[in-house]
């Protein structure tokens, strides 16, 4: 899997804001992929990669993760050519963005594997979800942490990539929702605009906590890691469910 980070800023004095821009870049992703790519990822019912863009300081960060060696292949010959310098977003007036920085980085499924043989590092799992996250449930949306939720994404979501016969294993499952739960929040509702629609969700920093076997929490810890390229919940190929894992020097308070 590797994770491409672009960073860029607007070459204009026009206020925008990065939940406005996950549609625009959604579609030029699409527009610079081959049309038979572009079409076969419409059609697919789990994606192959997920993409997210913040605003930092003085610039915004794009991130695009591909989950399979040849969409890895496929964005790195488009965002890693050294031609693209800058893009046009056509919904802003045709505004233009330079790129300023960009790079990739790389987890190999032998080094995520690392996390399932190894010892849980710890009995906190300290999340930061970076854009709007949320679940459909019986054709609702569920905008807050759900534990069963979160997981059941993270899973489908893993096997849809990693194994040849992908189905649902609810009794691992279950076991996950028992041996985790939410040991405390900060979060806030929060939105990204779809084709002027406002689609909602939550973000913020959610700390979990984990018991049972160090099997088990090594499973959860996986899972966890595979989603800092996944995302989690819905929508997450047009920026939402974007999450990071805050290791233990960045973590809150025990």
């Amino acid at each position: 899997m590797q994770k491409f980070i672009i960073k860029f800023i607007p070459l204009s004095d026009e206020r925008i804001y990065a939940n406005q821009l996950n549609a625009p870049l959604h579609g030029l992703l699409m527009e610079w992929l081959p049309p038979l790519i572009a079409q076969q990822l419409h059609e697919t019912d789990v994606n192959p990669y997920s993409m997210s863009v913040n605003y930092c300081q003085n610039y915004f960060q794009w991130e695009i993760n591909a989950l399979t060696d040849e969409m890895s292949t496929i964005f790195s010959n488009i965002l890693l050519c050294e031609s693209l310098a800058q893009f046009e977003l056509k919904s802003f007036n045709q505004m233009s963005c330079a790129i300023i920085e960009r790079r990739a980085e790389t987890l190999s499924p032998k080094e995520l594997a690392h996390h399932f043989y190894q010892r849980p590092s710890n009995h906190l799992l300290d999340l930061t979800f970076n854009s709007p996250t949320a679940f459909k449930q019986q054709g609702q949306y569920v905008l807050f942490p759900d534990i069963r939720l979160i997981f059941q994404s993270l899973q489908n979501k893993y096997s849809s990539i990693f194994e040849e016969d992908p189905k649902d294993n609810l009794e691992l499952l279950e076991e996950v929702e028992n041996c985790v739960s939410i040991h405390r929040f900060n979060i806030q509702s929060s939105v990204i605009y779809v084709h002027g629609h406002g689609v909602p969700g939550f973000t913020g920093r959610v700390v979990l906590k984990l018991k049972g076997n160090d099997v088990l929490k090594s499973y959860v810890e996986m899972l966890a890691s595979f989603g800092e390229y996944s995302g989690v919940g819905m929508k997450t190929s047009i920026g939402m469910g974007s999450i990071k894992i805050n290791h233990r020097k960045e973590s809150i308070n025990e």
